[in-house]
């Protein structure tokens, strides 16, 4: 296992794909959790913060998707960094913006479509980052590495709320964390992108 893992240079590679894991999973697990609690503690109604939780969940499933078809195309880090930023700049905006519902319906959909995206660009990385017989080992670490990031983040948000924080300052804090995760999953990009072929030079013409 620690030959499939760290084996043939792979070592810092896997260290930075299992950290990408990680800092992506997090967030998007604390805020399904939160997410009602930040906007009803702001004053929005409960039935209309509950609408936006699913409005979270839904965007997530369609932003997917189409991160899924882009990720194979030409272009990808740039798709890759516009998924990160938009996350970061979204999350930082649910945290400070006024309690509206149609400000909290927007935000909140696209804090879901974003880290949802997110979450599936590492997924499809990963396989990249191992030779086909250690593909599976690989890939299974770094997938058991992300689930532990999916219950360590709720359980850094109630620690945060434990010391009398409110909700907001929960989603200052997964700020950081999807910044870190962008950067991790630009790096395994650029480590395990096939290099591109040299073309071939024309044949010299006999004179």
């Amino acid at each position: 296992i620690g030959l499939a893992l760290f084996g043939d240079g792979r070592a810092q590679t896997t260290v930075v794909l299992w950290l990408g894991f990680l800092f992506s999973l997090m967030p998007y697990y604390v805020l399904p959790s939160w997410l009602p609690s930040l906007l009803i503690s702001k004053g929005l109604p409960r039935p209309e913060a509950s609408i936006v939780q699913i409005s979270f969940s839904v965007m997530g499933v369609v932003l997917s998707l189409g991160t899924g078809i882009l990720i194979d195309r030409p272009g990808r880090p740039i798709t890759i960094a516009l998924v990160f930023l938009s996350g970061i700049i979204v999350t930082a905006a649910l945290a400070v913006a006024p309690a509206t519902f149609g400000v909290s319906l927007i935000l909140g959909s696209l804090a879901g479509g974003t880290l949802a995206a997110a979450q599936s660009i590492v997924y499809g990385l990963a396989p990249g980052a191992y030779p086909l017989h250690v593909r599976g080992t690989g890939v299974g670490f770094a997938v058991a590495l992300g689930r532990s990031g999916a219950a360590l983040g709720p359980l850094l948000a109630g620690a945060i709320l434990g010391t009398g924080a409110g909700p907001a300052t929960v989603l200052g804090v997964l700020v950081p964390l999807v910044i870190l995760a962008g950067l991790c999953s630009l790096y395994v990009d650029r480590v395990t992108r096939p290099a591109r072929p040299v073309a071939a030079q024309p044949e010299p013409v006999p004179a």
